[in-house]
């Protein structure tokens, strides 16, 4: 062999090791397995991901439902502001002693309207005594008729006094000694025969 075949022949054997050292230098990459359950990857889950975020320190706020007292209110505030919409009970104002108001009117909603005789009022009907001055409403004192069994010494009445801007001064039933006092024990005595309702003079 001549020298120049047998250096050609040494450069290329050169080369050809050289390109094998340097696939055998890299590693073929190994496939991913699967989170183990258990093992956190760092990636929340879809679970997680929708769950509310809590910060610390601060309570995350539930809404909670109403009691039936608030429930009524809510009721009495919402027929206040729908007076002008109720049947009213005499054409003209009146005193009422018992109250201690000089002028006022009675009103009544649409299922308390809707009452036969004596009858006791239906669920949900409601009974206004409102002063009247001027043409300006001042006090007023409601009645809404709960669900059976609500207060049934009371015939499951519900009190409520609003002042002159509407705004709630007292509401309850007659089991709160204050409500008893001043509302249910004089409906009590003198209206017991008609669903503890007087009825217009």
């Amino acid at each position: 062999m001549s020298v120049a075949r047998r250096y050609c022949f040494l450069v290329v054997f050169a080369l050809l090791l050289s390109a094998c050292a340097g696939t055998s230098a890299q590693s073929p990459e190994a496939p991913s397995e699967p989170p183990k359950p258990g093992i956190p990857t760092g990636e929340p889950s879809v679970a997680e991901a929708a769950m509310p975020m809590s910060l610390p320190g601060v309570a995350t706020a539930q809404a909670e439902p109403l009691d039936a007292d608030a429930q009524a209110l809510s009721t009495v505030l919402a027929g206040h502001a729908e007076l002008s919409k109720w049947t009213p009970t005499t054409p003209s104002a009146f005193h009422s002693e018992g109250h201690e108001l000089a002028q006022v009117r009675g009103y009544l909603n649409e299922l308390a309207a809707k009452r036969v005789g004596s009858e006791p009022f239906a669920e949900g009907s409601a009974l206004a005594l409102v002063e009247e001055s001027d043409g300006r409403v001042g006090r007023a004192f409601y009645m809404l008729k709960m669900p059976a069994g609500y207060d049934e010494a009371g015939h499951d009445w519900f009190y409520a006094e609003l002042d002159a801007s509407g705004k709630a001064l007292w509401s309850g039933s007659s089991a709160q000694q204050q409500i008893d006092r001043r509302c249910a024990s004089c409906h009590r005595l003198g209206a017991k025969g008609s669903d503890l309702v007087y009825g217009p003079p």
